[in-house]
């Protein structure tokens, strides 16, 4: 999966809304008004995930961690091109 991918995905969900933050320099995956996906720099994105959820997934998989710039409970780095299949993306 590439950057572009995983932005589309993401936009083809049910109320999903682009934004591009200039201050950040960084696109943005609203719904409701909350982020759930952000480009998290050199091939990753940072996707919310429930806090139990979120440490599981870094124990299973190398390309996820601790979400860069992020609240770490809260959010993941996911490396797009790493063991992270994109179905699991």
């Amino acid at each position: 999966m590439n950057i572009k991918d995983a932005y589309d995905y993401a936009l083809s969900k049910k109320a999903a809304e682009y934004e591009f933050k200039e201050e950040w320099e960084c696109a943005i995956v609203r719904v409701g008004g909350k982020m759930f996906l952000l480009e998290g720099g050199e091939g990753k994105i940072n996707l919310k995930c429930d806090p139990m959820l979120a440490i599981e997934l870094r124990e299973q998989f190398d390309g996820v961690e601790p979400g860069y710039h992020m609240s770490k409970a809260h959010w993941n780095s996911v490396a797009l091109q790493s063991d992270v299949s994109d179905d699991e993306i």
